[in-house]
């Protein structure tokens, strides 16, 4: 399961940066179990777009946008709460 790590250094950096195309976490855990630990709820307050979930070799498709495997989402985070998941949506 996921440590209650330190993370007060990525957060600053997050918060004094500021980017504008928006922040995205990449991660081998699913959007209910980060929802589930407090420092890493915490860090979900500042991104935009998670890809969550491992990457499966088997489910591996090139076809799919920001994401490896098939079983992999991209959870618009600022629309999204425990039990209603929203995928974020491509404007390309």
């Amino acid at each position: 399961m996921i440590e209650d790590y330190d993370i007060r250094g990525i957060y600053e950096g997050i918060r004094q940066n500021r980017w504008r195309s928006g922040v995205w976490l990449y991660t081998g855990f699913r959007y209910e179990e980060l929802m589930a630990v407090k420092v890493s709820r915490e860090l979900l307050d500042y991104i935009d777009v998670l890809v969550d979930g491992p990457f499966i070799e088997r489910l591996h498709d090139r076809s799919l946008l920001f994401r490896g495997s098939s079983n992999q989402r991209l959870v618009d985070v600022k629309r999204s709460m425990p039990g209603r998941i929203v995928e974020w949506q491509s404007d390309f």
